[in-house]
């Protein structure tokens, strides 16, 4: 059965202000802006992933993951490898290599470890490496494309061939029992009438009988995309803050999605299936020109046409990322004043708020696991993307 993000159910909540509550959502909790945090939070810098005098990085550095003994798994998307590194952030070695035949790779879009495995999507050759985790050999690969799949397609190919989409796999999440959940869109954007319509799709994957279970669910993918043309040339710019998307993370068999333009989160389960959500009322923040030129401080003149050419919304977002931890606790950053720091809201069973802090907008939380949070930062003066260790010191 296929279940899509924008289905509105029955409303079950509790608040004693329902004049923001969204409508009709079944097993729906509701807080208040009042509420206050549970705990205090610290973090405690570890140490850092990145440059050594064995290994230096490309600078297309933004997929990571980390295994349970604290290992991190940096993918290289230049060199097309995976840099691994100690807990301690020594260097030990790089798996995979540039190249077509078995352990290579054209693209390395994602990362999974799991049960003695590290599991590599790379989508153009819609492929799933895997590796062993002890040894670091190849260990065996997978084919997800649908050309050879007459009686196993999913709904939607047929409409996005005939938009001239080619939706690619492009999100990896392995399930307990070691199939996958696969996140299915096109990111290639060329023109402004190829937005709507686009969607995040989501499959399951069975290697042990390859066949696939489509249309389990899907939600409105934006890219968040501004498209300029000033007559003379076409830029496309992704990531654009101002606009509204769907943020989405999986973790310990729950998936959990959720459209920035409000505090409202829905958790599914494995198999896709709507379990509960929470929404917290929130303002959003005014937005002015200025504040979001503070994004782009140090662009090129033609960027910056672009951004003072679009058409900007009255407010902020509600939330610009969020990111589920190994203790299923959801990590969401939201807008400030002034834009320099993200106002990060912890939020624990049932959207219960253990915490908040303010951190640096150019440090990215990616991953929540063992007591550890692991971050994205760039470097100023190389522009390198370093992995950052943070320990999590959590006081009730």
């Amino acid at each position: 059965m296929r279940f899509l993000i924008f289905l509105f159910l029955f409303v079950g909540c509790v608040s004693n202000n329902l004049e923001d509550v969204p409508p009709d959502i079944e097993n729906l909790t509701v807080y208040t802006d009042e509420q206050k945090p549970a705990a205090e939070i610290e973090f405690i810098l570890e140490t850092s992933f990145g440059d050594t005098e064995e290994v230096f990085f490309g600078r297309m550095v933004e997929n990571f993951a980390v295994d349970h003994s604290g290992r991190v798994f940096i993918a290289d998307q230049d060199e097309n490898t995976i840099h691994i590194f100690n807990s301690d952030g020594s260097y030990l070695q790089n798996v995979g290599r540039n190249g077509q035949g078995p352990g290579e790779f054209e693209f390395i879009r994602d990362i999974e470890i799991y049960c003695g495995n590290i599991h590599v999507l790379d989508p153009l050759k819609f492929r799933i490496t895997m590796f062993d985790l002890d040894s670091f050999e190849y260990n065996g690969e997978y084919g997800v494309s649908f050309d050879n799949r007459q009686d196993n397609q999913p709904e939607w190919l047929q409409r996005s061939r005939e938009e001239k989409l080619f939706y690619r796999p492009t999100k990896l999440f392995v399930r307990p029992d070691g199939s996958y959940l696969i996140l299915f869109y096109d990111e290639g954007v060329g023109a402004l009438d190829n937005i709507d319509g686009r969607t995040y799709e989501v499959s399951i994957y069975d290697p042990g009988t390859d066949e696939f279970q489509h249309d389990i669910l899907s939600f409105e993918y934006t890219g968040q995309i501004l498209i300029f043309d000033d007559g003379n040339s076409r830029i496309v710019i992704p990531g654009i803050p101002y606009k509204r998307s769907s943020q989405f993370d999986y973790s310990n068999g729950q998936f959990v999605h959720g459209w920035s333009e409000e505090m409202l989160f829905r958790f599914y389960d494995k198999n896709g299936l709507y379990q509960n959500a929470f929404y917290h009322s929130h303002t959003n923040l005014n937005l002015t020109i200025d504040d979001v030129l503070k994004f782009y401080d140090g662009a090129g003149d033609q960027l910056i046409d672009a951004i003072r050419s679009d058409d900007q919304p009255d407010t902020w977002p509600a939330f610009r990322s969020l990111t589920l931890d190994d203790e299923n606790r959801l990590w969401v950053s939201t807008f400030t004043d002034g834009m320099d720091n993200y106002e990060w809201r912890l939020f624990g069973e049932e959207g219960r708020l253990i915490a908040t802090f303010l951190w640096p907008r150019t440090r990215n939380l990616k991953v929540v696991k063992n007591g550890y949070a692991y971050t994205m930062e760039r470097d100023l003066e190389t522009g390198q993307q370093n992995v950052v260790k943070y320990k999590i010191d959590l006081k009730n």
